[in-house]
């Protein structure tokens, strides 16, 4: 059968594509989550189970070095952006957990992730993407702003 070619922009469908190139004889959904007898929530997941996808161990590294040489959390966060669109990250959103210290303004909370996180989906709109399509949840800073007050 004929597969077509999706982007690995596109996690959930670029994963699929590759478990349907990998898993022979599939007949379920199910047949294609199944790892060693573990049933994934999502096909990306059980590509990395798979290990079809890449680790992220030197897109951590490379971003630790950017981290260090970069001065400003909004630096911080457009560095970020440029990843998500340039490089092929396995696990976008623990790269992001890994370094949101570095991309929030004042102290840790969860209003400064999420005002991190809007600034970040702003920027991915501004190039035609959204934080969405890379696994994050929506981000509606306004919501956040009315609960607080």
């Amino acid at each position: 059968a004929r597969v077509y070619a999706v982007s690995p922009r596109n996690t959930e469908l670029y994963a699929l594509r590759l478990l349907l190139n990998e898993v022979r004889g599939a007949i379920s959904w199910r047949c294609l989550l199944n790892v060693d007898g573990l049933i994934h929530s999502t096909f990306h997941e059980a590509c990395l189970a798979r290990g079809l996808l890449s680790s992220d161990a030197n897109h951590f590294n490379a971003f630790q070095e950017i981290v260090q040489n970069t001065v400003s959390a909004s630096s911080v966060r457009q560095q970020f952006v440029d990843f998500l669109l340039n490089v092929q990250v396995a696990e976008p959103v623990r790269l992001f957990e890994a370094f949101v210290d570095h991309m929030i303004d004042g102290e840790y909370s969860t209003m400064s992730v999420q005002m991190a996180l809007s600034s970040i989906d702003r920027e991915l709109r501004s190039r035609s993407s959204s934080i969405s399509a890379f696994g994050f949840d929506p981000v509606n800073i306004d919501v956040m702003i009315r609960r607080i007050l």
